[in-house]
């Protein structure tokens, strides 16, 4: 009796919560309005007396809180052996991605590949500023489909076409993880179409940058994580996926870290062991690293990317000042923060993204005087916190509201063009219709015009990582907290960045099928 009214409260508790999460997602739009609070808190105040009052809620309730348990059905996909239905994914979502392959084709050649390639074929000297590994596997590949096929577009479309076959393998994979699971067919069957129709998907799985691999990566070794968490083997992919996933996103070593110390808090003496492995991943992957530095003698990149955000939040107190005449600095405060940040770039300040401060950035004179800088940080944080806030708040509310992004077209954009006219890299689309279906449906955000396509909305995906998140934390579901710990890990590293590009969320829509599905899994 006493288990049952304990599942009541934390069942209680999660609906009354994802509603009010939801009431944020909601608001958000709103975030600049002077009614903002007021709306917020009509929308949570409005969803928990629902919840509360009418019985209809109450019957429904229930019946999810039967299907968060478990259901029974195993559903049609449990006819088929594990390696049958991983084939039958694969190959779908290989099929249903065609299209988008020969429209968009040779892929988008843009982002920052162009310089990682050029850094490859020795035109450019190499930098740790992008993932070494990500460039050198890049460029080895286009340089080998250039020898293949007569031409760098050739190479491109090699390069993209391993993306495909990377990403589809992830997708079905988590979906067989699912199936062990005994999830229901309808969870697998969405979260298959999810990855097959989503057009963000389609744009991106094609896009030669970084995330794509990293996306695919994290995603296997999360579900082989979640495997080992649960109690089950250590596999070999654990650590071969972990230092892939590092070796293609820089972060990954970090998330890894902080990863070891969560883990060992939760389970304590169980988790010495598979914290152990986490440690032995994150030492691999730095020392790959190390070595492929010293090696290429590369040079270093700038550490001002790690300062995005306080030095977004410091000149948008010095722009307010001198643009606005806010007189919210003295005159020496304003001498040292443009030591640091010049006033011209000060000036060309820009709501949405941290590049125009950051390019102009001096680490040399941040780093001479850094105790200096960091008091001033502080001091300007305690006496102009709002202004702070919202220096944040606009460059990662594009995340959860894409229409506020002003970069969605560089998911579709060829960039640096004195690099791709050199090597002649150009789009040549095999079927127009799709690429203009594609191109109108990521630019200009198709679902905004077709309601029941509101589903593949990016931001829709961060509140469903919350939901699964909370869900985990109190109803203590192991499956649902450790799929979810690095892909949530992984979320907070972008919130540091300077920008919040559409290929950043590109990680956490290929797990959406796991996240939604992890609601309906029968067994741990």
């Amino acid at each position: 009796m006493e288990t049952q009214k304990k599942q009541k409260k934390r069942e209680r508790a999660f609906w009354i919560w994802l509603l009010v999460i939801w009431s944020l997602f909601a608001a958000i739009p709103l975030l600049y309005h002077h009614h903002f609070s007021v709306f917020f808190t009509g929308w949570a105040v409005a969803a928990v007396l629902l919840l509360i009052a009418f019985p209809f809620l109450g019957i429904c309730r229930r019946a999810l809180g039967e299907r968060l348990g478990g259901v029974k059905l195993q559903g049609k996909a449990g006819v088929f052996v594990d390696r049958h239905f991983f084939a039958v994914a694969f190959f779908g979502l290989l099929l249903f991605w065609l299209p988008a392959y020969l429209a968009l084709f040779p892929g988008t050649f843009g982002y920052d590949a162009p310089g990682q390639v050029a850094q490859y074929l020795g035109k450019e000297p190499w930098s740790t500023y992008q993932p070494v590994a990500h460039s050198f596997l890049m460029g080895a590949v286009i340089d080998l489909g250039r020898t293949l096929f007569g031409s760098y577009n050739g190479g491109v479309a090699l390069y993209t076409a391993l993306q495909a076959l990377a990403c589809a393998a992830a997708g079905a994979r988590s979906l067989v993880f699912l199936k062990r699971r005994q999830a229901p067919f309808l969870a697998l069957l969405f979260g298959f179409l999810f990855l097959a129709l989503n057009p963000f998907v389609q744009v991106l799985v094609f896009a030669c940058t970084k995330d794509i691999f990293f996306g695919a990566a994290l995603l296997v070794f999360v579900l082989d994580f979640a495997d080992a968490a649960d109690g089950g083997r250590i596999s070999p992919g654990l650590i071969t996926g972990g230092i892939f996933m590092c070796a293609m996103r820089n972060q990954g070593i970090y998330m890894i870290l902080v990863g070891c110390v969560i883990f060992i808090i939760i389970r304590k003496k169980k988790g010495f062991r598979l914290a152990a492995f986490l440690l032995v991943i994150a030492v691999c992957a730095f020392g790959l690293n190390f070595i492929f530095i010293h090696a290429l003698k590369m040079r270093s990149g700038d550490r001002r990317e790690m300062l995005s955000v306080p030095m977004q939040q410091v000149a948008a107190v010095a722009h307010a000042d001198l643009v606005e005449n806010a007189g919210t600095l003295t005159d020496a405060e304003l001498r040292q923060i443009e030591v640091v940040i010049p006033r011209e770039a000060i000036l060309s300040y820009a709501e949405n993204t941290a590049d125009p401060v950051k390019t102009a950035f001096n680490t040399a004179a941040f780093e001479a005087d850094r105790l200096g800088n960091i008091k001033l940080y502080v001091k300007l944080g305690l006496r102009h916190p709002k202004m702070y806030f919202f220096a944040f708040a606009d460059m990662v509310l594009p995340y959860w509201d894409m229409t506020r992004s002003m970069y969605r077209g560089l998911a579709i954009r060829y960039t640096w063009p004195e690099i791709t006219h050199e090597w002649d890299i150009h789009r040549a689309s095999l079927l127009p219709a799709c690429a203009d279906y594609l191109i109108d449906a990521v630019v200009n955000l198709f679902y905004d015009r077709v309601p029941f396509a509101r589903i593949f909305e990016p931001g829709y995906s961060i509140f469903l990582m919350a939901a699964v998140f909370l869900y985990g934390v109190i109803f203590r579901r192991k499956t649902a907290f450790f799929t979810q710990m690095f892909i949530f890990l992984y979320f907070l590293t972008c919130l540091l960045g300077p920008v919040a590009l559409l290929r950043y969320m590109f990680p956490i829509l290929l797990a959406v099928p796991v996240m939604a599905g992890t609601f309906f899994i029968k067994k741990e």
